[in-house]
């Protein structure tokens, strides 16, 4: 019998979280770019910027600048999200 790492411990960590109501994606073949399946450029991006900034806007009530700002700091890339871009929203 062969032992993987998939078989080991990604596939039963996947199955732990859909069982316990999250959501799981298999990103094995990702596409990359934003309209990829995860939005991001590549592998080392992993805060998935789409998914975070749409978590905070439907679960908050503080004005879109204000995630941009809480987004920003929180991420290494400088062409993920400029604020110059956000100065006249909110």
């Amino acid at each position: 019998m062969t032992y993987t790492e998939d078989e080991l411990i990604e596939q039963p960590t996947i199955n732990l979280f859909s069982n316990i109501g999250w959501q799981t994606i298999d990103c094995f073949s990702e596409v990359f770019g934003e309209e990829g399946t995860l939005a991001r450029d590549n592998r080392s991006e992993v805060i998935l910027i789409r998914e975070l900034r749409e978590a905070l806007l439907n679960d908050c009530n503080a004005e879109s600048r204000h995630f941009i700002e809480a987004i920003y700091p929180t991420t290494n890339s400088d062409n993920v999200i400029h604020l110059k871009d956000y100065q006249n929203d909110g």
